[in-house]
């Protein structure tokens, strides 16, 4: 015997709760791309947040090939580029 279970009523209907609220991501500025032979070495200012525990790096705006460094880092080096 086969059952199917299902849900009646539209999901306009759904109203989520206890849902915490994400802040926006500090922004980091003044970030400047210098080109060193076949690498790119960035270097950036952090706002002045405490609560800043790392840095994430989007390469050509993909989340699944970004770098996250530790800490309050101001700079890194993309080695191997051609």
């Amino acid at each position: 015997m086969m059952l199917i279970a299902g849900m009646m009523g539209a999901c306009s209907e759904f109203e989520p709760t206890d849902v915490p609220v994400v802040p926006a991501l500090p922004k980091a500025t003044e970030v400047v791309a210098e080109p060193i032979g076949r690498k790119i070495h960035l270097t950036w200012e952090l706002p002045a947040q405490d609560n800043v525990t790392g840095v994430k790096i989007l390469l050509n705006g993909d989340n699944n090939a970004a770098i996250t460094l530790p800490g309050r880092a101001t700079e890194y080096t993309l080695k191997g580029l051609s």
